[in-house]
């Protein structure tokens, strides 16, 4: 019984989260064009890389900071050989070492962070790039959104379900 309530649950959640005709008529103009014009691909695509460039800039930046980069060094020994380190969660560190539980029970990996140096003239480079790549998907992206949008806003619900349905 509550298996079925569930898989209910999760059919009414999907089915109200998809787009319908039905849905674009009890929209304003503006809201269908927002709906459309934010969903088709090229402007889905448009953001998740302004996003990554950000996100890359974002680590670049810290690093910077830093003056280093962290390099993971890992390797899998047998348990019964590995150094004693308590390990109550992959993500615990001990000191600069960090481990994960054991594969098996036979084989423990364990990781270290080693600090590598930097060169900052080549980092602030690769910053400056990820940022002007940021600011250009970001621009493009809103061009790309105002052509929609000014396309879509005097349709009428169905032209902009038909629209966004192609897109």
């Amino acid at each position: 019984m509550v298996f079925r309530t569930g898989i209910l649950l999760m059919l009414a959640l999907w089915l109200s989260a998809c787009a319908s005709v039905e849905s674009f008529r009890k929209m304003t103009p503006a809201q269908r064009a927002r709906e459309v014009c934010t969903g088709i691909d090229a402007y889905t695509q448009l953001d998740s890389d302004e996003r990554e460039h950000a996100r890359k800039a974002a680590e670049i930046r810290q690093v910077l900071d830093r003056g280093y980069r962290l390099h993971e060094s890992c390797r899998t020994v047998e348990a019964s050989k590995a150094p004693e380190i308590v390990c109550p969660s992959s993500a615990s560190r001990s000191g600069d070492t960090r481990c994960s539980k054991e594969q098996n029970g036979k084989y423990k990996r364990i990781c270290r962070d080693i600090p590598v140096p930097i060169d900052g003239a080549l980092e602030k480079e690769k910053l400056a790039e990820h940022d002007a790549q940021a600011r250009a998907r970001a621009t493009e992206k809103n061009q790309l959104y105002q052509r929609c949008y000014t396309q879509v806003l005097p349709m009428s619900a169905e032209q902009a379900y038909d629209y966004y349905k192609q897109h």
